[in-house]
């Protein structure tokens, strides 16, 4: 009996460190989540529904084009909370906890952000705009992180900064990838473009929809002054000789892409070009 339960002592004694260290060895987690590309999703939109930059997402997965998904592709999120889904609403910065905007007439997005000193990102998210292009005068906006009990911290603020100008490079590069396409009038791709079927085709890519006609895309936004232009801005033109006509978008380098009539492609122009900056109207900023 003396010598049964010297052998079960010795087997536990071996047994229990193998058990503590089982239990208390760390989990082989990651800060990685992975999500599943369902239809009508964006690179912009996981981003946004899962607060990480979309460069971020581009250097996980080593996407070579970040314009392109699949169905059903599996993509790494580094860093994400993973009980965020595309499409959900991101959590709103509580009422009690900021200050209230009521929209007048001409006001936008963009306009608010600047009056405000607040991100336009941070003011869509805090008031769960489906749509920030539309606004009713007399809506009440909530303001974000405008006295000293409201809870959006500065990296939120700048996760959101980082995801603008991460909009600006989707845009940008996807509208490279449709140059040379044929010009068509009346056209809004994917084979052919028309100038505003164009750009109406690009922003939609990070979620921002534009009406097929450059004179009303000339209306959406904020007028910008041409020595501020900035890549994204709308830049327009009379080349009808009966008002606003042509859109491009501005791309840097004093460099607009746009679908040309007159080359029947979608190119790079100089903005120095002779022929359209005679006929230089105006920019509107809608990012």
């Amino acid at each position: 009996m003396r010598k049964l339960i010297t052998i079960v002592t010795t087997i536990c004694a071996f047994c229990l460190p193998v058990y503590c260290y089982a239990a208390t060895a760390p989990a082989t987690e990651t800060a990685n989540n992975i999500y599943v590309v369902k239809s009508g999703d964006t690179l912009s939109a996981i981003a946004k529904a899962k607060q990480v930059s979309i460069q971020s997402i581009v250097s996980a997965n080593k996407l070579s084009n970040p314009n392109v998904l699949n169905i059903g592709q599996n993509l790494i999120i580094p860093g994400a909370a993973s009980d965020t889904e595309v499409g959900g609403e991101v959590p709103a910065v509580p009422e009690t906890s900021a200050e209230k905007y009521i929209v007048k007439s001409g006001d936008t997005i963009t306009s608010i952000a600047r009056s405000t000193g607040i991100t336009a990102n941070l003011i869509i998210s805090a008031n769960k705009l489906a749509d920030p292009n539309k606004l009713s005068i007399g809506q009440v906006l909530v303001l974000p992180g405008r006295n000293s009990t409201a809870v959006v911290s500065r990296s939120e603020q700048r996760q959101h900064e980082t995801n603008s100008q991460d909009q600006v490079t989707v845009l940008i590069e996807y509208a490279k990838t449709l140059l040379g396409t044929p010009y068509s009038y009346g056209s809004s791709g994917p084979n052919y473009f028309d100038c505003s079927g164009f750009t109406m085709t690009v922003f939609s890519q990070i979620g921002i929809e534009l009406p097929h006609s450059s004179s009303l895309q000339s209306k959406k936004g904020d007028s910008v002054e041409k020595s501020r232009l900035v890549p994204g801005d709308l830049v327009f033109f009379n080349t009808s000789g009966k008002g606003i006509s042509h859109v491009g978008i501005y791309i840097g380098d004093s460099s607009f892409i746009h679908a040309s009539s007159t080359q029947r492609k979608v190119v790079i122009t100089p903005m120095a070009d002779k022929y359209f900056a005679a006929r230089y109207v105006t920019a509107r900023r809608v990012l």
